[in-house]
């Protein structure tokens, strides 16, 4: 799956919510991503990092318009 595939299946996941099919998740602002899965596509892209909470940093970055990210423990911010 590459970054534009990504895109229209959090679209179709946005209209399936919209319509009442439980079991569909996608965040308002943008397509969640696992760490890992992040690290490896956001190469090459201007990363943003802001606070979340207390014990979590977000990680983004955008592409096409929609906004990639990533929550991670602050910790390992430091250490990657």
């Amino acid at each position: 799956m590459n970054l534009d595939e990504a895109i229209k299946i959090s679209e179709l996941v946005k209209e399936a919510d919209t319509n009442g099919f439980i079991g569909f998740r996608k965040a308002e602002c943008g397509v969640q991503m696992w760490r890992d899965q992040f690290f490896k596509w956001s190469d090459g892209f201007n990363v943003k990092e802001r606070e979340f909470d207390d014990c979590t940093k977000e990680l983004s970055f955008e592409y096409n318009g929609v906004v990639f990210f990533t929550l991670i423990e602050k910790e390992s911010v430091l250490n990657e």
